[in-house]
């Protein structure tokens, strides 16, 4: 399994844009702009 946080300050890209991707959740993963919280 992946650990996102192996992804943070890496650059990723796809063929999906301009549309919304994979890549931009996995970037989201790794570098949050807003601490995860569980419910």
């Amino acid at each position: 399994h992946l650990d996102p946080t192996e992804l943070k300050g890496k650059d990723l890209v796809c063929w999906c844009a301009p549309l919304p991707c994979h890549a931009d959740v996995l970037l989201e993963l790794a570098n949050p702009s807003i601490p995860f919280k569980e419910v």
